[in-house]
């Protein structure tokens, strides 16, 4: 995988997908989106740009952050994967422009701010340390995001978490998956970090990294399915209740990965 071929196709996705994001939250429509949720949705990805772009700066590849042509063409790859990685959200259960587009759902806004948080942190993670190729950035990436993917459908399978944010509009349980998605972004982000060594190393390593963010997704999962069972249980959690679980669940996962370390 040459420059010119990472360059070229990763900057015609990155206009293409990117655009459609922007385009949308520009467009007038007959219920106007709140502003701050606008706002939000704004600026939420230029501020993941920019952190992606510190990590490329600093905790690349020596050979990639001593070049800065290298480097842009890694933003413009990352940058396009991270909205590819919404797209793949959209069609899994909650999407940007059908949930809080058109329907106008500040609960599903909560959300798609968490999977974009926590889609960043797992590309920023590729991109952490020294590999062989881009080949390698692409198949860590990949080993993330899939496994980002995968953790969601499990989740949203015991809990029925899309049904409970996309028809109930529960603005309390936006906050608490958010905030769980960010947690799982922070661990598949680190699983990946380091020097390359080969496959099996790397696979190896981030099974032994990733199992107890899998595991605290299928008690909380049982959680919210409780709570959506029992009305009289989840009226009471609700949205500072559920902000405070929501920043537990992603300080879990920042303390396990300082205590681990990062490869």
């Amino acid at each position: 995988m040459d420059f010119l071929f990472l360059f070229v196709w990763s900057s015609i996705a990155l206009f293409i997908l990117w655009r459609g994001w922007f385009s949308r939250l520009s467009r007038p429509a007959l219920v106007p989106i709140h502003l701050s949720v606008q706002l939000s949705l704004v600026s939420l990805p230029l501020i993941c740009a920019v952190f992606l772009l510190v990590v490329l700066l600093k905790c690349s590849a020596a050979t990639v952050r001593s070049d800065r042509i290298w480097v842009f063409g890694y933003f413009a790859f990352g940058s396009a994967w991270i909205a590819a990685s919404q797209f793949a959200f959209g069609l899994l259960g909650i999407a940007m422009r059908d949930d809080v587009i058109e329907r106008r759902n500040p609960s599903a806004a909560w959300v798609v701010a968490g999977q974009l948080i926590a889609s960043t942190c797992c590309l920023a993670g590729a991109n952490m340390g020294n590999g062989s190729s881009p080949e390698v950035v692409v198949f860590c990436a990949l080993l993330s995001t899939v496994t980002l993917l995968l953790t969601w459908l499990l989740f949203d399978w015991i809990a029925a978490a899309s049904e409970t944010i996309t028809i109930e509009r529960d603005s309390a349980a936006g906050i608490r998956v958010a905030g769980w998605l960010i947690a799982v972004g922070i661990v598949c982000g680190a699983s990946v970090t380091g020097d390359w060594h080969n496959v099996s190393r790397t696979l190896s390593d981030f099974a032994g990294y990733i199992w107890p963010i899998l595991a605290f997704s299928f008690w909380l999962a049982l959680f919210e399915r409780v709570l959506r069972k029992q009305q009289a249980l989840a009226g009471r959690i609700k949205v500072p209740a559920s902000a405070v679980v929501a920043a537990s669940s992603v300080a879990l996962a920042v303390v396990y990965v300082w205590k681990r370390g990062l490869h």
